[in-house]
């Protein structure tokens, strides 16, 4: 008897992206285009930002690491930028004094500093969308 070979095809692997995980209470998903959430993640945004305002009422130097040591994870660019940002800070405190730099910071250097960066980044984003 002659034996007869039945050749399979192989079928092309396809992934099953259908499944979504979803975590916690508010069932995130943490997908770009999910809308719940890029909600809360808004939501998380507004409730850092108003934190921050509240700490910084009281104390200039609210959220800003005065370490001159590594925190861990933070890598050697990082840590440079920030030991750098303090020296400018500092440079700005000894020059204006205390008052005044209440006066024109009321909400705290890392609030000046967080509202700067948003601004440079919609300056970038605008320029981006023009080309």
């Amino acid at each position: 008897m002659a034996v007869i070979k039945q050749t399979k095809e192989k079928k092309e692997h396809v992934e099953n992206n259908d499944v979504l995980i979803t975590h916690g209470e508010e069932a995130l998903t943490f997908r770009k285009d999910d809308p719940r959430t890029q909600k809360y993640m808004d939501k998380l945004a507004d409730e850092r930002l108003e934190n921050m305002k509240k700490d910084g009422e009281g104390d200039l130097w609210a959220g800003i690491s005065l370490s001159n040591a590594r925190t861990e994870g933070e890598s050697y660019g990082n840590y440079r930028e920030r030991l750098k940002t303090i020296k400018e800070l500092e440079k700005v405190y000894k020059k204006l004094g205390r008052e005044e730099c209440h006066k024109q910071f009321p909400n705290g250097f890392a609030y000046a500093i967080y509202i700067s960066r948003q601004e440079e980044l919609e300056k970038r984003n605008k320029m981006i969308n023009k080309k």
